[in-house]
């Protein structure tokens, strides 16, 4: 509809309305899903940045100068830049336009949000298997932007499992630059309250022999159940060996505390009744006792005592032992070892020591065996023949040198050939062994023209050895010698 005034009418305002239609061969293209205009900052030096959008759908023919696809690469500036899309149908046109910018931000990464550099630790209450923890804000700082709130995940005040849990957070500044921190959330058991010591329900009743007013009463030791911590020990006030007066009024004190300071107390009395006398300590040995393992063990039998308490009112009682005289203990110096009296009143004393086993003896090397065997030769074929070897020694750690004993020995004789085994070994002061072996061959040769041997190459000066420190004998070597003989 088309307005038309004629300003030359006497009302001005007269107007005049009418229709103008105009009719084509059918409706025009449409074009779906134009793009808005595109602002993509950018974050970096380059002078080209890629930009890709939803390409439009129009209804009728695609002209050729279109945008070749939904994407491309632009330039950075201040200046936008145009993209069209146009589609012709039934002679008519519709076109898709908008605009791609590319600004130059100088957009710089913010820095870490500040998380706590170590664990957070947190309890449950008792009982349960998670706890809730709140922790931040944290912030990062950012040059463009300044303080950016860090977004965590898992988020402050969420439900944290037992055990170590990992916390994300990280910082997005307008340009999409971002950066994280990690940090740790501990959660520990909570504490439960230990239960009561085993206290006795009926007391501590000793008993005073002598003169004495007082006995001393020893009791426990008592322990607590705790959930977290299994069995704890409980402290006693007074304490097991303090002295009491006759009488049945004393009140004991025990109490558990857990790592986290929950305690349970239990309560009982010591009654000390005239008569009994507790029986002195026994003799146990103030350094203890030190033994050897023999060879290679790691372990080794100790025996020890008899020791004796001194009572008043029976002499001597024979002490008991945990563990006992003969027992086997292992290799080191803590195995404990308790001694105790116990009179006909049921009144003990006891003493510790210490059994201290030390590693023994080591087996000697093998003896200095010739790799190569002993060669002799009989004359005019005579057989069987003697052969002279050694002697032989091996180097032990305890010993020193140790003489070896061959079998057959050094002067024994053998027949011809070379198949003649020897087994030299060296046995230590703890009975440990060592052996080797080599073979005599025995050679024949003719007796025909034979000539003696000119004597063999003993030393003029003879052999002089040295014992080892407080020894009176030591073991000498020397050899073998040798005869030159023209015949062999």
């Amino acid at each position: 509809m088309m307005t038309i005034v004629f300003p030359f009418l006497r009302n001005p305002w007269i107007q005049i309305f009418y229709w103008i239609f105009i009719f084509t061969g059918g409706p025009g293209p449409v074009i779906s899903s134009c793009p808005g205009n595109i602002v993509q900052p950018s974050n970096s030096s380059t002078a080209v940045v890629f930009v890709s959008w939803d390409q439009p759908v129009g209804s009728g023919t695609e002209d050729t100068g279109n945008q070749a696809s939904a994407n491309g690469f632009f330039g950075v500036g201040p200046n936008p830049t145009a993209v069209t899309y146009r589609y012709s149908l039934a002679g008519l046109t519709n076109g898709c336009t908008f605009t791609v910018l590319v600004p130059d931000t100088g957009n710089t990464a913010p820095n870490p949000p500040n998380c706590p550099t170590t664990p957070v630790n947190v309890t449950t209450i008792p009982g349960a298997t998670t706890a809730t923890n709140t922790f931040g804000p944290f912030t990062c700082t950012d040059v463009e932007q300044g303080a950016i709130l860090a977004q965590c995940d898992p988020m402050s005040g969420s439900q944290f499992s037992v055990g170590s849990n990992a916390v994300t957070c990280d910082c997005t500044d307008n340009g999409g630059l971002a950066n994280a921190c990690t940090f740790i959330v501990i959660v520990k058991a909570g504490n439960t309250q230990p239960g009561p010591p085993n206290c006795p329900d009926t007391g501590v009743t000793v008993t005073q022999y002598g003169e004495s007013t007082s006995a001393r009463a020893t009791f426990g030791p008592f322990v607590c159940s705790d959930a977290e911590q299994g069995s704890i020990p409980a402290t006693c006030n007074p304490a097991s060996g303090s002295t009491f007066n006759i009488g049945g009024n004393y009140a004991v004190t025990c109490t558990c505390t857990d790592d986290g300071g929950l305690q349970n107390s239990c309560n009982f009395f010591v009654n000390v009744s005239a008569g009994n006398t507790q029986p002195g300590l026994p003799n146990c040995p103030d350094t203890g006792v030190t033994v050897t393992t023999v060879g290679g063990s790691t372990s080794a039998r100790a025996t020890f005592g008899p020791f004796v308490c001194s009572d008043a009112e029976q002499g001597s009682i024979l002490a008991i032992c945990i563990p006992a005289s003969g027992s086997i203990f292992n290799i080191g110096g803590n195995n404990a070892v308790t001694c105790t009296c116990t009179d006909n009143g049921g009144l003990q004393n006891s003493c510790n020591f210490f059994v201290n086993v030390v590693a023994g003896n080591t087996q000697p090397g093998p003896p200095n065996c010739p790799d190569t065997g002993v060669t002799i030769t009989t004359v005019g074929g005579s057989t069987p023949a003697v052969a002279t070897y050694g002697p032989f020694v091996c180097s032990d750690a305890e010993q020193g040198s140790i003489l070896a004993t061959c079998n057959p020995g050094s002067g024994s004789t053998f027949n011809i050939g070379g198949n003649n085994a020897v087994t030299c070994t060296c046995t230590d002061n703890g009975g440990l062994q060592n052996s080797c072996n080599f073979f005599v061959n025995v050679a024949a040769i003719s007796l025909a023209g034979n000539t003696q041997p000119d004597p063999p190459n003993c030393p003029n000066n003879g052999v002089t050895v040295f014992t080892v420190e407080a020894s009176q004998t030591a073991v000498a070597t020397y050899g073998p010698f040798f005869c030159s003989d023209n015949d062999v």
